[in-house]
């Protein structure tokens, strides 16, 4: 029962040495407690990685009391309320750096090279699981923004459809209205697909096309229908709520952001 015990004790020592104070003690939730169990996470790897290394029960007992100290030592550091964050996180470092050095000075050369190679197989593993989790992201948010724009033209096709009514747009006007629009979604989509711009630059470039699209639906009436396409969208903007913010009549039929 002791020498589990003690194993146990290890596994969690040599977790903390690989993934850090914080990062185990953050594992483990509120006064140590354990969080949910994660077969990815430190403890797992820890355990893996005493198991391989096949410490002796004399390194055992070694790194339990390592082990307590630090514990120790950091239940008085979070007690200590003189401390800044950030002296409280140096304070978190040297300890941990203490532990490493600890750990490695029991350990024999063989050990020593054995978790040095435990380590950057673990550190790979986790750079491609990361990887893989920011791509998926990437995919979900790339759908996301995707499916906003088709709404969006979607409703544009329908605010055509009652201006043409309104504004009695004969065949060609509604023809040039209809490629302005398909125009203006393309550069939307070219433009969320822009890695190389910042957010407020792609702000002020959808701010930019939103004009761009009103000037050549504008250009495309005559004055009587501009006039009336004037007061369609001072109805609009008088008609929302008081406090929201004001889009007024967007003929592109988008109003969000592609960032």
């Amino acid at each position: 029962m002791r020498t589990g015990k003690r194993m146990r004790w290890s596994m969690v020592a040599v977790a903390t040495m690989i993934f850090g104070v914080s990062g185990w003690l953050a594992a483990q939730g509120p006064r140590g407690h354990r969080g949910p169990r994660n077969d990815m996470g430190p403890g797992a790897f820890g355990a893996r990685m005493a198991e391989q290394l096949n410490l002796s029960e004399d390194q055992q007992n070694q790194i339990k009391f390592f082990l307590d100290d630090q514990r120790a030592q950091m239940e008085t550091l979070r007690a200590d309320g003189s401390l800044t964050r950030d002296q409280r996180r140096e304070q978190a470092q040297q300890i941990q750096e203490a532990m490493r050095a600890n750990i490695q000075s029991i350990l024999s050369v063989e050990q020593q090279m054995q978790a040095e190679q435990l380590q950057r197989h673990e550190a790979e593993h986790m750079l491609e699981r990361r990887q893989h989790e920011a791509e998926h992201m990437l995919e979900r948010r790339q759908h996301e923004a995707e499916h906003m724009l088709e709404r969006r033209q979607h409703e544009a096709e329908h605010m055509l459809e009652r201006l043409s009514q309104r504004l009695e747009l004969n065949a060609a006007q509604q023809e040039t209205i209809e490629a302005y629009q398909q125009n203006h979604f393309d550069a939307l989509r070219a433009l969320r697909d822009d890695t190389t711009l910042t957010r407020e630059q792609k702000r002020e470039q959808v701010a930019a096309l939103r004009q761009q699209i009103e000037d050549n639906i504008r250009a495309t009436l005559t004055p009587e229908q501009q006039a009336e396409f004037d007061a369609l969208r001072q109805q609009r903007g008088e008609r929302r709520r008081p406090g929201r913010r004001n889009r007024g009549f967007r003929p592109g039929g988008f109003s969000g952001s592609v960032g």
